[in-house]
């Protein structure tokens, strides 16, 4: 699907840049972050979880940039077991960096930590952490 768009080459093209990731830690997954303005951005993210149960979690954030390298968001996630069933709706608060190699590369490395308030089935405090690396294209 995006095998024909440009790399990323400067940072002020990146306020027009879509990248796909791979996102490492707990859980695994993959996701799509598209800009949104020049301090913002959407991700939508599918996620894997292999403990007692597989689980498959898909969250969408909208993030601020505080800085180049920082920001901050709000989302939400639903986590499907294997009978397909929601077992958990969770409101997301991502933190989290982003470093690329240089201002003309398309490889970006971020790190995030993201609280959560889970609202069902049950209101409770989770946490997850996760690195990982982010390709981009000109949009």
């Amino acid at each position: 699907m995006l095998v024909g768009l440009p790399a990323c080459g400067s940072a002020a093209a990146r306020q027009n840049a879509i990248g796909m990731e791979y996102v490492s830690g707990e859980p695994i997954g993959i996701s799509l972050k598209a800009s949104t303005g020049a301090h913002s951005a959407v991700v939508l993210g599918a996620t894997w979880l292999f403990d007692d149960e597989e689980k498959v979690n898909a969250h969408l954030d909208w993030l601020v940039y505080a800085s180049r390298s920082r920001y901050y968001g709000v989302g939400l996630s639903a986590r499907y077991t294997d009978n397909e069933d929601i077992d958990e709706i969770v409101l997301r608060f991502p933190l989290g960096f982003e470093k690329t190699i240089s201002t003309e590369s398309p490889i970006a490395f971020f790190g995030e930590l993201v609280p959560g308030l889970e609202l069902s089935p049950a209101s409770e405090f989770n946490f997850s952490f996760t690195v990982g690396v982010r390709y981009l294209f000109v949009l």
